[in-house]
């Protein structure tokens, strides 16, 4: 049992007990629930260890967002929440600078000198006898670290991607785009143009085997041969993914039936290798098997499907490159679940088992309630993808944000809006890529999906482009060419008395 204290007098909105999860070490999601009543979120589980509390946060001009604390010791006395996450946000700033090694070096000096603001707001409200001052100065160190975080991923970020690219030009397969295997390509041709590498070609399986056996590749077939047409490589899936509607009906019906599901499992793959891999580049075996969705699938049981998917594939293309797809890598929506696997683990329990995957395939969409997608600042993306390196796999980010307001996603700085979206996308490409172990940036959708769904979408429903496609090709064509050695920004030139 844990406690936090919440100020009742605040202006920010106040927290949602039911997008709160919990973490323990490593940041290995941990089943439980969280209550709100009298000024105070109650925390109940059975985990025995320090935990952490995940809270989405008003953080004021920084925008509405993930956020945490340090992992706590279980005590009877209430912490005070605010205060936490202001301590865990200022750690983590200082915990990168460090691991950077960006102390002395001019590019992080803007962010350096928010974290002192950041701190001596900390200071105050751990010093302050009104709790409502406290509160305030809080809540400001928690919005002015998070601004020197961002601003020092977005640094660190540029002098690396002209570290890695200064002297030589990015490989030719950069940008990578989602479509819907239902467009005609035809019609998306013009929105891929030139600069977009790879095509992104998803199996809809419901659509594909409508009943048992009877199998209609006739879209994927038609992307497929149009990629090879206009010289684009493809990755084809995933071939198996159990979030809600994305198995047949007719499998559906026999949701919990493990028996059932690897069988159908197994032919949908042969099926699709069988018919599909001459124009296939890259195999996508699986997405975010991790997160059961209703299914009560072990962890070896999910191992399973993958091990089988992979077989299927390589018994008519040997040594055909795969790729699995993690989805929800903040583990989002898995504290409800009594013995959470955790994206993390299962990655590793993936490899310690012999399945052999090429790339690792993250998911960092966000400015969406569900699915794992709400909004974390660049700094939460940024150390994510250095936790990757250790893996030692090839590693590919597929973005996306919305160019409208969400409900309960979110928001990063601002209202979504198209600038918006293509504002964060600038910044967030350029993070991606300056890690070494990151090979290829995705956009998560190529136009707006009908009936409602969250505006992701490079283009609108209509084809149209929004600023974000722009910013996509404009960063791939500046990948063209070898960037250069970094230089710092100019210093703006003082105003002189009298002037």
């Amino acid at each position: 049992m844990m406690r936090f204290t919440v100020s009742q007098d605040s202006a920010a909105a106040p927290v949602d007990p039911g997008r709160c999860r919990l973490l323990g070490v490593d940041e290995h999601p941990v089943g439980g629930s969280v209550h709100a009543g009298r000024g105070e979120l109650a925390v109940e589980t059975e985990h025995s260890g320090a935990i952490a509390l995940c809270v989405p946060w008003d953080a004021g001009p920084m925008g509405s967002m993930m956020v945490q604390t340090c992992l706590l010791q279980q005590r009877d006395d209430p912490y005070r929440l605010s205060l936490e996450i202001a301590r865990q946000r200022i750690k983590l700033v200082i915990a990168k600078a460090e691991e950077w090694q960006v102390w002395d070096h001019p590019s992080a000096s803007d962010a350096l000198a928010q974290l002192d603001r950041a701190r001596r707001h900390f200071t105050e409200a751990m010093t302050s006898t009104d709790p409502a001052a406290a509160e305030t100065a809080a809540r400001r160190s928690i919005a002015t670290a998070i601004d020197a975080g961002e601003r020092l991923a977005v640094a660190h970020g540029q002098v690396l991607i002209h570290r890695r690219f200064g002297s030589r030009a990015a490989s030719s397969a950069v940008l990578g785009m989602r479509i819907d295997a239902s467009d005609p390509p035809a019609r998306c041709a013009p929105l891929l143009g030139a600069d977009v590498d790879v095509v992104f070609v998803p199996l809809d399986w419901p659509a594909i085997e409508p009943e048992p056996g009877a199998y209609d590749f006739a879209d994927a077939i038609a992307w497929l041969d149009w990629a090879v047409a206009a010289g684009k490589r493809t990755v084809l899936g995933p071939v198996v993914d159990l979030a809600p509607g994305r198995l047949p009906e007719w499998l559906e019906k026999r949701r919990g039936d493990h028996g059932a599901l690897r069988d159908a499992v197994w032919g949908f793959a042969e099926a699709a290798a069988r018919q599909l891999s001459t124009h296939v580049g890259l195999w996508s075996l699986a997405r975010g098997l991790h997160v059961s969705h209703g299914h009560g699938l072990s962890v070896g049981q999910v191992n399973d499907l993958v091990r089988r998917v992979a077989v299927a594939v390589r018994g008519v293309r040997r040594n055909a490159p795969t790729l699995l797809e993690v989805t929800e890598p903040f583990a989002d929506g898995m504290h409800e679940v009594d013995e959470p696997i955790g994206p993390w683990r299962w990655i590793v329990s993936l490899i310690s088992e012999g399945i052999h995957i090429d790339v690792l395939h993250v998911h960092l969409e966000i400015g969406e309630s569900r699915g794992g997608r709400s909004v974390r600042d660049l700094l939460q993306l940024s150390a994510l993808l250095d936790r990757m390196l250790p893996l030692q796999k090839k590693v590919f980010v597929e973005f996306g944000a919305p160019s409208s307001p969400v409900p309960d996603g979110g928001v990063w700085r601002a209202p979504w809006s198209p600038d918006a979206q293509a504002s964060w996308a600038t910044r967030a490409l350029t993070i991606a890529m300056s890690k070494p172990h990151v090979e290829l940036v995705a956009w998560h959708r190529l136009r707006d999906d009908a009936g409602g769904e969250p505006a992701f979408g490079a283009a609108e429903r209509n084809f149209a482009p929004k600023p974000v496609l722009g910013r996509l090709v404009s960063f791939r064509r500046r990948l063209r060419q070898p960037l250069g050695p970094w230089t710092p920004p100019a210093a703006p030139v003082p105003e002189r008395k009298g002037a």
